[in-house]
Protein backbone atom coordinates (compact mmCIF):
# COMPACT_ATOMS: atom_id res chain seq x y z
CA UNK A 1 0.00 0.00 0.00
CA UNK A 2 0.74 3.20 -0.71
CA UNK A 3 -0.46 7.21 0.01
CA UNK A 4 -2.21 9.60 -2.17
CA UNK A 5 0.36 11.61 -2.03
CA UNK A 6 3.14 9.02 -3.56
CA UNK A 7 5.49 10.99 -5.75
CA UNK A 8 5.08 7.75 -8.20
CA UNK A 9 1.32 8.13 -8.03
CA UNK A 10 1.11 11.91 -8.43
CA UNK A 11 3.44 11.94 -11.57
CA UNK A 12 1.67 9.12 -13.60
CA UNK A 13 -1.54 10.76 -13.07
CA UNK A 14 -0.55 13.74 -14.36
CA UNK A 15 0.92 11.80 -17.18
CA UNK A 16 -2.38 9.17 -17.99
CA UNK A 17 -4.81 10.11 -20.47
CA UNK A 18 -7.52 10.53 -17.93
CA UNK A 19 -5.42 13.14 -15.60
CA UNK A 20 -7.31 12.40 -12.44
CA UNK A 21 -6.78 15.50 -10.25
CA UNK A 22 -7.12 13.23 -7.01
CA UNK A 23 -9.54 10.07 -5.79
CA UNK A 24 -12.86 11.09 -3.88
CA UNK A 25 -14.01 9.05 -1.48
CA UNK A 26 -12.81 5.64 0.01
CA UNK A 27 -9.96 4.56 -1.92
CA UNK A 28 -6.44 2.33 -1.49
CA UNK A 29 -3.50 2.98 -3.39
CA UNK A 30 -0.67 0.35 -4.65
CA UNK A 31 2.28 0.32 -5.97
CA UNK A 32 2.86 -2.18 -8.62
CA UNK A 33 6.36 -4.14 -8.20
CA UNK A 34 7.73 -7.24 -8.85
CA UNK A 35 11.23 -8.53 -7.69
CA UNK A 36 11.32 -4.75 -5.92
CA UNK A 37 11.07 -3.24 -9.59
CA UNK A 38 8.43 -0.57 -9.80
CA UNK A 39 6.07 -1.11 -12.39
CA UNK A 40 2.98 1.33 -11.56
CA UNK A 41 0.18 1.81 -9.42
CA UNK A 42 -3.23 0.18 -9.21
CA UNK A 43 -6.22 2.45 -7.27
CA UNK A 44 -9.25 0.97 -5.56
CA UNK A 45 -11.79 3.41 -4.27
CA UNK A 46 -15.59 4.42 -4.05
CA UNK A 47 -17.93 2.62 -6.12
CA UNK A 48 -19.44 5.48 -8.55
CA UNK A 49 -22.92 6.77 -7.61
CA UNK A 50 -25.17 5.94 -10.45
CA UNK A 51 -23.57 3.26 -13.26
CA UNK A 52 -26.55 2.13 -15.50
CA UNK A 53 -26.26 -2.02 -15.44
CA UNK A 54 -24.34 -2.13 -12.60
CA UNK A 55 -27.15 -2.96 -9.82
CA UNK A 56 -28.49 -5.64 -11.80
CA UNK A 57 -24.29 -7.22 -13.18
CA UNK A 58 -23.86 -7.49 -9.12
CA UNK A 59 -27.23 -8.02 -8.05
CA UNK A 60 -27.45 -5.83 -5.69
CA UNK A 61 -30.16 -2.68 -4.87
CA UNK A 62 -28.32 1.14 -4.87
CA UNK A 63 -30.96 2.59 -3.32
CA UNK A 64 -29.74 1.06 -0.43
CA UNK A 65 -26.53 3.36 -0.19
CA UNK A 66 -24.96 1.07 2.49
CA UNK A 67 -24.60 -1.98 -0.67
CA UNK A 68 -22.56 1.06 -2.55
CA UNK A 69 -19.70 0.57 0.03
CA UNK A 70 -19.70 -3.19 -1.11
CA UNK A 71 -18.37 -2.38 -4.70
CA UNK A 72 -14.83 -1.02 -5.11
CA UNK A 73 -13.98 0.83 -8.42
CA UNK A 74 -10.80 0.29 -9.99
CA UNK A 75 -10.21 4.31 -10.61
CA UNK A 76 -6.93 4.43 -11.42
CA UNK A 77 -4.70 1.97 -13.09
CA UNK A 78 -1.29 2.98 -14.73
CA UNK A 79 1.39 0.19 -15.34
CA UNK A 80 4.31 0.36 -17.84
CA UNK A 81 6.92 -1.98 -19.27
CA UNK A 82 10.43 -1.74 -17.44
CA UNK A 83 13.46 -1.99 -20.10
CA UNK A 84 10.40 -2.43 -22.99
CA UNK A 85 9.00 -5.91 -21.33
CA UNK A 86 6.60 -7.03 -18.64
CA UNK A 87 8.74 -9.44 -16.46
CA UNK A 88 5.82 -12.41 -16.87
CA UNK A 89 3.37 -12.96 -19.52
CA UNK A 90 0.40 -11.36 -19.43
CA UNK A 91 1.68 -9.46 -16.34
CA UNK A 92 -0.95 -6.53 -16.46
CA UNK A 93 -3.71 -9.15 -16.01
CA UNK A 94 -2.21 -10.89 -13.18
CA UNK A 95 -1.89 -7.87 -11.35
CA UNK A 96 -5.43 -7.23 -11.75
CA UNK A 97 -6.45 -10.42 -10.36
CA UNK A 98 -3.81 -9.90 -7.39
CA UNK A 99 -5.23 -6.30 -6.92
CA UNK A 100 -8.53 -7.85 -6.54
CA UNK A 101 -7.38 -10.33 -3.84
CA UNK A 102 -5.59 -7.80 -2.12
CA UNK A 103 -7.54 -4.75 -2.22
CA UNK A 104 -10.82 -7.12 -1.28
CA UNK A 105 -8.69 -8.03 1.94
CA UNK A 106 -7.52 -4.49 2.94
CA UNK A 107 -10.94 -2.86 2.20
CA UNK A 108 -12.45 -4.97 4.73
CA UNK A 109 -9.81 -4.34 7.16
CA UNK A 110 -9.68 -0.56 6.49
CA UNK A 111 -13.28 0.50 6.46
CA UNK A 112 -15.03 -2.95 7.44
CA UNK A 113 -17.44 -3.66 4.37
CA UNK A 114 -16.94 -6.90 2.92
CA UNK A 115 -16.23 -6.62 -1.06
CA UNK A 116 -19.05 -8.09 -3.49
CA UNK A 117 -17.61 -6.87 -6.69
CA UNK A 118 -15.52 -4.68 -8.63
CA UNK A 119 -16.30 -1.89 -11.47
CA UNK A 120 -14.14 0.06 -13.51
CA UNK A 121 -14.68 2.66 -16.44
CA UNK A 122 -12.65 1.64 -19.64
CA UNK A 123 -12.75 4.60 -22.15
CA UNK A 124 -12.29 4.24 -25.78
CA UNK A 125 -10.54 3.29 -27.89
CA UNK A 126 -9.20 1.37 -25.14
CA UNK A 127 -11.63 -1.95 -25.02
CA UNK A 128 -10.67 -3.22 -21.86
CA UNK A 129 -8.36 -6.52 -22.53
CA UNK A 130 -6.72 -6.72 -19.67
CA UNK A 131 -9.86 -6.65 -17.91
CA UNK A 132 -11.13 -9.18 -19.74
CA UNK A 133 -8.31 -11.72 -19.10
CA UNK A 134 -8.37 -10.91 -15.46
CA UNK A 135 -12.19 -12.67 -16.39
CA UNK A 136 -14.07 -9.38 -15.89
CA UNK A 137 -17.71 -8.49 -18.30
CA UNK A 138 -18.53 -6.07 -19.72
CA UNK A 139 -22.25 -4.71 -18.86
CA UNK A 140 -23.20 -1.29 -20.70
CA UNK A 141 -21.62 0.86 -23.01
CA UNK A 142 -22.43 4.50 -22.80
CA UNK A 143 -22.14 8.22 -24.13
CA UNK A 144 -20.91 10.52 -21.02
CA UNK A 145 -21.52 13.76 -21.49
CA UNK A 146 -17.40 14.62 -20.25
CA UNK A 147 -15.85 11.76 -21.57
CA UNK A 148 -16.92 9.84 -25.29
CA UNK A 149 -17.52 6.55 -25.30
CA UNK A 150 -17.24 4.01 -22.12
CA UNK A 151 -17.41 0.41 -21.94
CA UNK A 152 -18.35 -0.13 -18.39
CA UNK A 153 -17.08 -3.64 -16.70
CA UNK A 154 -17.53 -5.27 -13.88
CA UNK A 155 -16.31 -9.08 -11.74
CA UNK A 156 -18.46 -10.20 -9.12
CA UNK A 157 -16.17 -11.60 -6.18
CA UNK A 158 -16.48 -14.84 -4.89
CA UNK A 159 -17.37 -15.35 -0.78
CA UNK A 160 -14.07 -17.11 -0.39
CA UNK A 161 -12.10 -13.85 -1.04
CA UNK A 162 -11.10 -15.04 -4.18
CA UNK A 163 -12.40 -13.50 -7.47
CA UNK A 164 -14.93 -15.71 -8.91
CA UNK A 165 -18.03 -16.28 -10.85
CA UNK A 166 -21.46 -16.00 -8.40
CA UNK A 167 -24.87 -16.75 -8.85
CA UNK A 168 -28.26 -14.72 -7.76
CA UNK A 169 -28.46 -17.81 -5.63
CA UNK A 170 -25.20 -18.21 -4.34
Amino acid sequence: MTKRTDIRLLQRMRNHYSHPKGFVGRSICYAILYDSIYYGHIVGGSATRFLPGRDEFLFINIEQLDQLDLVVNNIFYNISKVDESYPIRNFTSQVLKKFMKVCSRDWTEKYGDPVIGFETLVEQPRVGTLYLRAGWKKWERRKDTHVNVLEEMGRIHGPDNVCGTQSKNN
